[in-house]
Order: structure tokens, then C-alpha cells, then sequence
């Protein structure tokens, strides 16, 4: 003998509340069995199997329910949740942006509605929806989060940190909120503000592999790759697996001088990569293996997509550029490269940059006696970015007695960790008056030990990262 329908909705309700799941949801089928046209017999089920980690069942009796009652908020509403769910971000768009229409004042249909929005490659319509509902809500932290990640990836980087910021006033307790904060501020070259952000992110967050990802980047803004792969490790032992950390890995690889290794590690990745992710990658990993023909291949089929965040864009232009740039097609590199400038403009941190130049001129003043050069190097090449290292270093390289070491981090690193080497509470360069002769000994034998690996003795050694220009002085000490 079959069992008879519940009596009422309410007591379905009540299995629920008291964590019956299973329960509540057979009696509701059996209720809808019995009350066929009941838009919210049928609402219920569906909310009850989205709930039991069903999806597609959820979505049939959610489309039931509008079928019976399309004048209900709610059932467009939590139909394009349970299309979200399933992977179909198109059909969840339309299902919320009638939820929306219907209800125009509800924040959260809002929200869900943009990310629908910009998962279906709609990205100008999620972004505007995104500021429709901070007209309703001005202080809804999700909201206020995500179109400042937004603006992130539009390059509109002065407004996704006042966004950032604003959210991490309303929620400052929330971990991720601290993490897109810092991504801001590294995109302005802020980066002890954007240390101190991300030291509240992995308080909140101790486990997030994404913070580590953000500490990566940190590490490689200072030169400081070692620690970046350090974090980067962190990260892969928090999540096994994930595509977009080994991704980051393969670049790190190629910074290290080891581009083949990076495109070995691309080729172990699943298919299921973003397509723009392994792009600039790939590209990347291929102009600095040598092959600015492969690199084109990459990158050019993704660069005009409208779909790909411009963000992204900008990099796979620059790749692009410096392709073209290796093939000897040097007008359109340079157009590519100010094209990718033009996405993601950044704001340079002048106050800053010229407190640091301060202090180095009081750190080194003008006529103060160096070292006596050594006879055998290193030639450190420096200078702005794009102001011609690489091909003087080419240049040079191709006399037997020099060898090229590409943009050697060890400097850098070593700049970046000298106040906690000398127990020095200020940072560099005034930490520098701890640093007596015997240390300064040391930190050039330690140098010299560096540069015996990168080249056969008695030869030669040519560097040309452009942050080498700032540590002129403590190499002449």
C-alpha cells in the first residue's frame, strides 16, 4: 500500500526543519503527485533537491513551478540557481533577469544575476548589474567585492582599490575580501600596503591556497622568486591538482631560465584549463624558450575574443607583441604593446618610488670611494624596461670570454632579506648601517658564489634585470 500525500506544505517544512532532508523530500513528491498544479508544491521540491545535491532534478520541478506561476520572483529565482549549478550560465541569466524584473529591489537576485551574467561571457552586463545593485545596497560587501575585481580586470585599478577597500571596512572579517584588496594594490605597485593586506587575508584564511597565489605575486613584484616558489609549493600542497597554481609554476620556471620545464609542466595540465590561463603561459614560456613563431600561434586566436576578461587581453598582447618583436615585425610589436598598456594602465606609486630614491642618494652619497672593480665582472646592464638590456646583453654574449644570465632575481632577493639578516628593524636601504665591513665581505663572496653558476670560471657575466639599477651602490660598497 503506497503512502498518502502529507496533509500540507507545512509539514514538509517541518521534516526539514528538523534535518529530515530525505524525508521532507519524499513527502513533497508525493505531495505534487497528488497536487499536480501546485506552482508551489513544485517550488518546494525543487529547493528540496537542490538542497539533497541534485541539481538537474531541482531544475525540472523549478521549471514546473513557472510554468504553473511565471509571475513569482522566487521560482525564476531559484531556478537560475539551480542552472548556475548545473553549469549553464546562459539559462540561469535568463531565469534571473526575470526574477530581477519582477522584483527589482532584491540585492541578491542582483548579484547572482551578474555572476550568471559574466559566466556567460556577458561581461559589460554583469558589470552594470553589479552597480545597479550598490544603488539598492551601497554597502553589501559581495557586491562592493566583486565589481571592484571587476574593475581589477578592466585595469581601472584606482577604482577596484577604493571598492576593495570600501568592502574590507563593511566585512572586514572576510578573508577574500583582504586578498582581492591586495591584488589591487599590487596592480599599483603599493606593495608593503599590499604585505600588510595580505598578512589580514592569511590570518583570516590560514588555508586558502588563493592568498598564497597572491603572496606569489608579491614575492616576483620584489624580485624575490625563490620565496615565490616557495609560496607557490604552499599552495599546491593546499589544493593537489589545481591547474591555474601549476600554471603559475610553469611561468615561475621560465623566469628561472628553465622554460622548457615550464612547457612540460603546461603539457600535464587537463584540457579543462581556461583557455586564456594556459594562453599567456604558454606564450610566455615559448618567447623566452626562443620560439616567438609558437608564441604567436598561442596567443593570436584568443587576443580578439570577446569573452576574455581585459585583464587577460592585455597580457596575451604583450606576448603577442614581443613575438612579433622576435620575428622582426617591430611596428605592429610596439602597437600590441601599447594596446596591452592601454587595458591595464596601472597607477605608479611616484611618492614612493621617490622616497626610495632619497633615501638611496643618503645611503650613497655622490664621490663616496667603492670597491676597486673586479677583472673579471660581473657587467650589470641596467636601465629602464624595453630600453634595449636584452640585445646588448646579446651583444656582448657573443664574445667568448661573456656569458648572458638573463635577469638573475639573486640581487634583489638578497636586498629584500638583508634588514632580518643584519637584525635591523628599518628597511632598505637605511638598514644598511648595520651592515660593517666583514658583512659587506660576505654579502660579495656570497655574490660571487651566485655568479659562479651561472658561467664557466674565468668568463664574463652579463645580468640585465632593470631592478639592479637601485642596488648600484651596495655593489660599488
Amino acid at each position: 500500500m503506497s503512502t498518502p500525500p502529507p496533509e500540507s506544505l507545512e509539514s514538509i517544512f517541518d521534516l526539514a526543519r528538523a534535518g529530515d532532508l530525505g524525508g521532507a523530500r519524499s513527502a513533497c513528491a508525493r505531495w505534487v503527485e497528488a497536487h499536480p498544479d501546485d506552482a508551489r508544491g513544485h517550488w518546494v521540491l525543487g529547493n528540496l533537491e537542490g538542497q539533497g545535491g541534485r541539481p538537474a532534478e531541482a531544475r525540472l520541478a523549478l521549471e514546473r513551478a513557472v510554468q504553473l506561476e511565471p509571475g513569482e520572483a522566487a521560482y525564476h529565482g531559484d531556478l537560475g540557481m539551480a542552472c548556475l549549478a548545473l553549469a549553464d550560465p546562459a539559462a540561469a541569466a535568463a531565469a534571473l533577469s526575470r526574477a530581477v524584473e519582477l522584483a527589482p529591489d532584491d540585492g541578491h537576485r542582483r548579484l547572482t544575476l551578474a555572476v550568471a551574467l559574466q559566466r556567460s561571457g556577458r561581461q559589460d552586463e554583469g558589470v552594470a548589474e553589479l552597480e545597479r545593485c550598490l544603488e539598492r545596497l551601497p554597502d553589501h560587501p559581495v557586491a562592493l567585492a566583486s565589481l571592484g575585481v571587476a574593475r581589477l580586470d578592466e585595469g581601472r585599478t584606482d577604482e577596484a582599490r577604493a571598492l576593495l577597500e570600501r568592502a574590507t571596512v563593511v566585512a572586514p572579517d572576510h578573508g577574500p575580501t583582504w586578498r582581492y584588496y591586495a591584488r589591487a594594490l599590487l596592480a599599483m605597485n603599493r606593495l608593503d600596503e599590499a604585505d600588510t593586506a595580505l598578512a589580514t587575508a592569511r590570518r583570516l584564511a590560514p588555508s586558502d591556497p588563493d592568498v598564497r597565489l597572491v603572496e606569489a605575486a608579491a614575492a616576483r613584484a620584489r624580485d624575490r622568486l625563490a620565496d615565490a616558489r616557495e609560496r607557490l609549493e604552499e599552495a599546491a600542497g593546499l589544493a593537489p591538482g589545481r591547474a591555474d597554481i601549476e600554471a603559475r609554476l610553469a611561468e615561475l620556471d621560465g623566469l628561472e631560465g628553465r622554460p622548457g620545464d615550464g612547457l612540460a609542466r603546461l603539457r600535464r595540465l587537463p584540457e579543462t584549463m581556461p583557455a586564456a590561463v594556459t594562453a599567456v603561459a604558454k606564450g610566455r614560456l615559448e618567447v623566452q624558450a626562443g620560439d616567438p613563431q609558437a608564441a604567436m600561434a598561442t596567443v593570436a586566436p584568443l587576443v580578439e575574443q570577446p569573452a576574455v576578461p581585459a585583464a587577460a587581453r592585455a597580457d596575451l598582447l604583450a606576448i603577442r607583441g614581443d613575438a612579433r618583436a622576435g620575428l622582426g615585425d617591430h611596428g605592429h610589436a610596439v602597437a600590441d604593446w601599447c594596446a596591452g598598456k592601454a587595458l591595464r594602465p596601472g597607477t605608479f606609486d611616484a611618492a614612493g618610488f621617490s622616497r626610495l630614491v632619497d633615501a638611496l642618494i643618503e645611503a650613497f652619497p655622490a664621490g663616496e670611494a667603492g670597491r676597486q672593480a673586479d677583472a673579471d665582472g660581473p657587467l650589470l646592464i641596467v636601465g629602464l624596461p624595453r630600453s634595449g638590456k636584452s640585445l646588448l646583453e646579446q651583444v656582448l654574449a657573443s664574445h667568448p670570454d661573456v656569458s648572458g644570465a638573463g635577469e638573475s632575481s639573486w640581487l634583489g632577493e638578497t636586498v629584500a632579506a638583508l634588514p632580518s639578516r643584519l637584525g635591523s628593524v628599518q628597511g632598505y636601504p637605511a638598514c644598511l648601517s648595520a651592515l660593517d665591513e666583514s658583512a659587506a665581505t660576505r654579502l660579495g663572496e656570497a655574490y660571487r658564489a651566485h655568479l659562479a653558476t651561472l658561467a664557466p670560471p674565468g668568463r664574463w657575466i652579463a645580468t640585465t634585470l632593470p631592478g639592479n639599477l637601485l642596488h648600484l651602490g651596495l655593489l660599488a660598497r
